[in-house]
């Protein structure tokens, strides 16, 4: 697997940025598998300028997802994370940080996850980052070791899982 430099959105053009928010959004409401002249038209332009901007699909889905992840750590800083904090206290962080960009109800983080899970790239990559980037947040906020960092966010998606699967009742009842 080539190192591929990490994502930035401060790197990218302003026409280029809108784009990438756009579709963003597209990829939030309707998941991961559309096609490249479906994004295209949800966004009123055509494919031929999403591959002037993207050099393929596997591109414009790892800038898109990793533009979410930016988004949602970037308003971590004016949200209070609770020191201990609990499985309940990080879901209740992540939902108010992704506020409008329903990356968990709508089945976005899902279908990334699912997609990793099968070895399927650019997922895999795209998984790997943002679990790392959260790992180093959850470091830094909290200073966490990395083993407790995981364990945190493995029992903080298991939450969001039993609360998409069951209900919120299923998973305010879960107990560690």
């Amino acid at each position: 697997m080539s190192k591929v430099k990490a994502f930035n959105s401060i790197n990218l053009s302003s026409s280029k940025l809108e784009l990438v928010r756009l579709l963003s959004q597209q990829l939030i409401d309707g998941g991961v598998n559309q096609s490249l002249r479906k994004l295209a038209a949800s966004v009123g332009t055509s494919h031929r300028v999403l591959l002037h901007h993207f050099v393929d699909s596997d591109q414009l889905l790892r800038e898109c997802l990793l533009y979410i992840n930016e988004v949602v750590v970037s308003r971590l800083e004016s949200i209070d994370v609770p020191s201990p904090c609990t499985p309940h206290d990080l879901a209740k962080v992540i939902a108010k940080a992704s506020r409008g960009m329903d990356i968990f109800r709508g089945g976005l983080w899902f279908e990334v996850v699912a997609q990793a899970a099968r070895g399927n790239e650019p997922f895999v990559e795209i998984a790997r980052e943002i679990e790392k980037n959260w790992v180093d947040v959850l470091m830094q906020r909290l200073g966490m070791e990395r083993g407790s960092a995981l364990g945190l966010i493995a029992s903080s998606e298991g939450i969001v899982v039993l609360e998409a699967v069951l209900g919120r009742q299923a998973s305010r009842s879960a107990t560690f």
